[in-house]
């Protein structure tokens, strides 16, 4: 007789589970965009980190091309090798690609090579050490830029609020977006994507209503991305009318949900007697709109599965994976091996 029990996951595992996460979700419109902005800092012309020569240039747009691809060591190895000084943006460039990879050390030993430290590469650190959870070095960060002089731009406080969601600190979160006004610059609907993905990770649904309405207020236009924080932030109490709603809003604003959407949807679902057909409805109106399910569906599949103690229901949703040919991530394996 086969029971359910999971392993337990260390850090390393985790942050190996959501950079597997995001490289999946890298076309979606949806995505964290903050490691994108750096990158397109890095390459630009006109910021502080001075012009570029035409060959520094190049190698600044292949460095970034390679970081977006998650290929870190063909990133670093053009990198280094540079015969004549690598200049800021080529650095901040190689830093990003850390960022997007999870690299610490790589990251960290390029950054503490910079002879100087620029808004753009701090950003990119700051993304790098948030993901990674570690907020006292971020704290440590934010220092250093105040010792230096170093003013937080629009993009340092979305990398904050960023790096405070990881952790799920909202108070965090919610100080950067103060601080941001504070210092007159205008949140955007990028800055407002952080914060709700934030929300999101922090099952505070609350909030992700208040940044709705205040966006709303603003006249910004309010995406399916912000809207699938919104039902992200239901999952963590199963909070499945809210949702729903949320859902329906998305609709009413002639947005189409796309499997992200779905998917929180779908995590949203409390392990009741009809949970499963609840997310056999979900399933087949994704495929009436054309919507393919894909892996991350899947593993949610699982875990209400697990929730509901259906082990013939488990072996089914990995039976339908392998008929489409849907291969599977390492948190998949994991779920499989512990059952």
């Amino acid at each position: 007789r086969r029971s359910f029990s999971f392993l337990a996951e260390d850090a390393p595992l985790k942050a190996e589970l959501w950079a597997e996460k995001r490289l999946n979700r890298e076309g979606m419109w949806d995505r964290d965009v903050h490691d994108q902005t750096a990158v397109r800092i890095a390459a630009r012309e006109d910021d502080e980190d001075g012009p570029l020569d035409a060959e520094q240039r190049q190698l600044c747009l292949e460095v970034a091309r390679l970081g977006r691809q998650r290929q870190w060591q063909e990133a670093l190895a053009l990198f280094d090798s540079v015969q004549t000084e690598a200049g800021q943006k080529l650095r901040t460039a190689a830093l990003s690609a850390c960022a997007r990879s999870l690299q610490l050390e790589h990251g960290r030993r390029i950054f503490n090579a910079m002879p100087q430290k620029t808004v753009p590469a701090c950003n990119a650190y700051i993304m790098l050490l948030g993901r990674l959870k570690r907020m006292r070095d971020v704290e440590d960060l934010l220092g250093l830029m105040r010792a230096q002089q170093l003013r937080p731009s629009g993009v340092t406080y979305g990398c904050l609020m960023t790096a405070y969601g990881m952790v799920r600190d909202m108070s965090g979160v919610m100080r950067a977006l103060s601080d941001m006004r504070a210092a007159s610059i205008m949140p955007t609907t990028v800055t407002f994507g952080s914060a709700l993905g934030a929300a999101g990770r922090a099952g505070d649904t609350e909030t992700a209503i208040a940044l709705l309405r205040e966006m709303e207020h603003l006249r910004l236009d309010i995406g399916p991305g912000h809207l699938t924080s919104s039902i992200v932030s239901c999952a963590q109490r199963k909070n499945e009318a809210k949702a729903r709603e949320l859902f329906q809003d998305m609709r009413n604003r002639g947005l189409k949900p796309n499997v992200v959407a779905y998917t929180g949807l779908l995590a949203c679902i409390p392990p009741t007697g009809d949970a499963l057909s609840k997310a056999d409805a979900l399933l087949a109106e994704m495929k009436s709109e054309t919507v393919q399910p894909d892996v991350y569906i899947y593993n949610e599949l699982l875990n209400l599965a697990v929730a509901v103690r259906s082990p013939q229901r488990f072996r089914d949703v990995l039976a339908e994976m392998e008929a489409h040919r849907i291969a599977p991530t390492r948190e998949t394996a994991l779920r499989n091996r512990s059952t």
